[in-house]
This record gives C-alpha cells, structure tokens and sequence, in this order.
C-alpha cells in the first residue's frame, strides 16, 4: 500500500485537496461570530449550534447537494447565528450554484448524534474553537496548539471526540490541522504505511500527532495540503487495497503496521512476494503468546 499511496501523492493535483469546498468558508467565518457571542452571551451557544457546526462539514447525500444545503439552511436557522446574513448568503449562493460542501461522513463518537451532545459539552467545545481562532489570527500559532492541547486533555465536551473535532479544526485553518478522524482506522492507516508513527489516537495526544504528521508532509510532500493526504484513502487502487487487507483472514492490523513501521528491511521479511507467506515470531506483548504466526504478505 505504501507504494500505491506515494503514487497518489506523486500524481495528485489541485482538485484532491478539496480547496474550494464551502465548508473552508464557511466554518472560520461562523467561528468568528461565535467568538464574538463568547465574550457578550456565552450562555446562547448550545447544542443547536453544534449540529450548525456539524452540518457544515458533513455530507449530507453524495446524490443531492439541495438537500445538504436545504439541511443546513434548517440548522441555521435554528442556530444563534440565525441572523448573520452573510452565513446565510454562503449556504444559498452554495444551492444555487450546486458548490461542493462538506467533507466527512463519519458517525458520532460512541454512535452519539448531534442532538445528544448536551448544551454545555456544545459551549466548551465551540468556546475552546474561538479561543484557538483569536490566537491564529494573531499569528500565534504556538500559543493556539497549547491552548487546543490544554482544552482537549481537558475534554470537558463530552461526546465530541476526535472525529468531530479534527474535522472542525482543520476546516478552520487546513494549513496548521491536518484530518486525524479515524474514519475506519483508514485515514491513521495509510499515514502509518507512509513510516508516521502516532500516538495512540484520542483527543489528548492530536496536538502531538498533528506536530508528527506536519513533520513528515514538510518533509516529503512539502507541497500537498493535509486534505490531499488525507484524500490518498479515496484513491481507487489505495482503497481497493485497504479493503483487501481488512478482509483477508491472514493478515491483520498489528501485522501490518509491525511490517511497514518496524521490519522494514529485515531479512525474510522485506523480500516476500505478494500473496508470500512466511513463520514470523512476534514478541510477547499483551494477550499474545509470542509464538510464531503465518502472514501472508500483501503489497503495502
């Protein structure tokens, strides 16, 4: 897979990284009116305006881009940013020109919807977004990581895990937020095959991780934004790929990322053949016998 995916990297142009979705529009421009509702009537932001947020970067349908903006148009409406006509004006002119907006399609962290995310969870989750807003547009990058890092180790918004707010922050400035959803365990996977190692994947350790990937992007792909990386599991062959992999009985999740991450080069291992099969010893590690397993090896 990591051949197939550095192929796409190699090949990809402007259209894969999504640059004129409405939703890099439209949610820096609602986080700035929340910001201002932060300071003057903290206590108007709610769960309506989480589903807002959440509406704004979801597919609603891949078939009826009206639909989607009808839906959004329904939750601003709903919202307390209900009155600022220019939020409005994006979401029509959206319909009315049939733009691309949304980007995820993923489900609610512990199978939450948006309406069950409590009031206060939706205030200290959108309030810490326009704390890292104000320090970004003071070019206070550093000083906006610690505090993002401050309010996630916090995580006093519960039921806004790490799906939700990746996809939140990287449409508010996708220069500085790479997409660390895990939809799938898709998106971390290919990252993986591609050598970045991660930090377990939760709230706390995104800032951490986000630092781990900016690293790896500046070095190889100085040029690709985080959303065409990210857009690498969308590549046919890359998918048809993951799809392999997960369903073959042979090989599983620990194996593969033990394969790309830590047994690049080993001898016996790195000159297996697609559809090879070999004996290989793990080490014990928890729940695991470390006696020696088949694999068969696919192409990643």
């Amino acid at each position: 897979m990591k051949g197939l995916v550095e192929d796409y990297l190699r090949s990809s142009g402007e259209e894969a990284s999504d640059k004129d979705n409405l939703s890099y529009m439209a949610i820096p421009l609602a986080i700035k009116y929340y910001s201002m509702l932060a300071k003057n009537d903290p206590g108007s932001i709610g769960n309506a305006d989480f589903q807002f947020l959440f509406g704004l970067v979801r597919i609603f349908s891949t078939n009826d881009s009206q639909h989607g903006y009808d839906m959004r148009l329904g939750l601003l409406e709903k919202s307390s940013l209900r009155d600022q006509g220019d939020l409005r004006k994006i979401l029509e002119d959206g319909r009315s020109r049939k733009s691309t907006m949304g980007m995820f399609t993923h489900k609610m962290e512990y199978n939450l919807s948006p309406e069950h995310i409590s009031d206060d969870s939706a205030r200290n989750f959108i309030i810490l977004c326009t704390l890292v807003f104000e320090l970004l547009q003071l070019d206070k990058r550093e000083q906006a990581l610690e505090v993002l890092n401050e309010g996630l180790r916090k995580n006093d918004h519960k039921g806004i895990g790490k799906g939700f707010s990746s996809d939140i922050l990287h449409c508010l400035d996708p220069d500085v937020f790479p997409i660390l959803n895990d939809s799938q365990d898709n998106g971390t996977t290919i990252y993986e095959a591609l050598g970045v190692e991660f930090k377990s994947i939760c709230p706390e350790n995104y800032v951490e991780n986000i630092g781990r990937l900016q690293r790896y992007r500046d070095k190889f792909y100085p040029e690709k934004s985080f959303r065409t990386l990210d857009n690498a599991q969308n590549c046919a062959e890359v998918a048809e790929c993951l799809s392999r992999l997960k369903k073959s009985g042979k090989l599983d999740r620990q194996y593969w990322i033990f394969r790309t991450m830590r047994a690049r080069g080993e001898e016996g291992i790195s000159s297996l053949g697609e559809g090879d099969a070999r004996m290989y010893a793990l080490g014990l590690s928890s729940g695991d016998d470390g006696s020696d397993r088949e694999y068969a090896f696919f192409d990643i």
